[in-house]
């Protein structure tokens, strides 16, 4: 047994290392297969070799492809990678495609693939796209292009109205695209719809949250009614996110989370009070919810209150948004260029990047230059005395 894995780990070192062709590749997978006494056959040897070294899979994909596909001539197959490469197909995507489904190298060219191919194009979609949405599901080629793929894409194009958007949907979801959309999909958005969401909003879920519109519609019902009672207003978008966290948000997950919160210092209102304001905090991590209320709070001496009532705070980035502006912002409180922090200039974390530095870095870097090492990391964090109010300041 000993010798037997070292011949099979001799010979698949070789074939990641070897680079001058088909024929000694052949000559060792005769090496490797699943007892010493079942070599594999010449016909499995010369797929495993087109796999390696037309399609770019690794030895072990290949021997893994060559279990599920024989190719007894390649003429189809070099068809199909000709007709993936016309279309833009990068060679690491054709690699992933035939990886994910081997049986690809098997379809007919002209009645399976190149229909397919040919109404996406026509439909609009790049082909950096196509290319995208197929490796993230190769059911893309396998499903009706009559009875699933043209009805579905031209339904969710009359609901989404945005090319692009729904590639997104499609790339997060790509079972809008091969599933019946009658099952669950549809019965779904007519629940949104009865309950006063605009169709922007059911489009804007389709986009962003696709796979809650998938979910079984009783269950589906449930949630809508759930978020109903918590008062979220069905025509703001935020009723459309609290039914995405609802959706995706167990009970047993869903009592942890308040306990959390509540071992803060927040009251169950303020907690409900503050999902109804940003529905993403109830799907934060236990650990940054502790870590950003604590820093928050404890060190840049913020009320609880400013954050139940504006609970995005807790949603950003310590390491990436909050340390490094409050860096910054506290050696201008130091050098007197600003008002006192961190008292004011909570607007000065919900600006975007280029905002802030523009008008807390480079416009002050002459006066203080450490600023810009403050932006950088390279200065510690010098905490303000005292306590700031709950008003905002810019």
């Amino acid at each position: 047994m000993v010798t037997f894995l070292h011949r099979i780990r001799n010979s698949i070192k070789f074939l990641f290392n070897y680079k001058q062709g088909p024929i000694s590749i052949t000559t060792h997978l005769r090496f490797i297969s699943k007892t010493p006494d079942e070599p594999i056959k010449d016909q499995s040897l010369s797929t495993i070799s087109y796999l390696i070294n037309s399609c770019g899979l690794s030895p072990q994909s290949a021997l893994s492809a060559a279990n599920k596909i024989q190719l007894k001539a390649t003429e189809n197959a070099d068809s199909i990678l000709n007709l993936f490469k016309s279309h833009g197909f990068t060679d690491t995507q054709i690699t992933k495609l035939i990886t994910k489904s081997p049986a690809l190298l098997l379809s007919n060219v002209e009645k399976t693939l190149k229909p397919k191919i040919d109404f996406f194009v026509d439909s609009g979609l790049s082909s950096t796209e196509l290319a995208s949405l197929a490796c993230i599901d190769t059911n893309v080629f396998w499903s009706s292009l009559q009875n699933r793929l043209k009805p579905n894409f031209e339904l969710l194009s009359s609901m989404v109205r945005n090319k692009k958007k729904l590639v997104v949907s499609f790339c997060r979801s790509s079972r809008l695209l091969s599933n019946n959309l009658d099952a669950n999909f549809l019965p779904n958005t007519r629940i949104l719809h009865f309950c006063g969401v605009p169709p922007t909003n059911i489009a804007k879920l389709i986009t962003l949250f696709p796979r809650v519109l998938m979910n079984e519609t009783e269950r589906f019902s449930t949630n809508v009614e759930c978020i109903k009672k918590f008062g979220f207003d069905p025509s703001t978008y935020l009723f459309v996110q609290g039914v995405y966290v609802i959706s995706g948000t167990t009970p047993l997950t869903w009592e942890r989370k308040l306990g959390v919160y509540k071992s803060l210092g927040w009251s169950e209102g303020e907690i409900v009070s503050a999902f109804t304001k940003c529905p993403g905090c109830m799907l934060l991590a236990e650990k940054k919810i502790r870590q950003m209320i604590d820093f928050y709070v404890k060190r840049l001496h913020w009320k609880s209150c400013y954050l139940v009532g504006n609970p995005r705070f807790l949603s950003f980035s310590l390491e990436k948004r909050v340390l490094p502006r409050s860096r910054v912002l506290s050696v201008l409180s130091s050098k007197r260029l600003i008002r006192r922090y961190p008292c004011v200039h909570y607007g000065a974390f919900l600006i975007n990047e280029d905002k802030f530095y523009n008008k807390y870095v480079r416009n002050y870097v002459d006066q203080a230059p450490e600023v810009l090492e403050a932006y950088k990391g390279n200065l510690e964090f010098v905490e303000s005395e005292g306590g700031p109010s709950t008003g905002q300041g810019s």
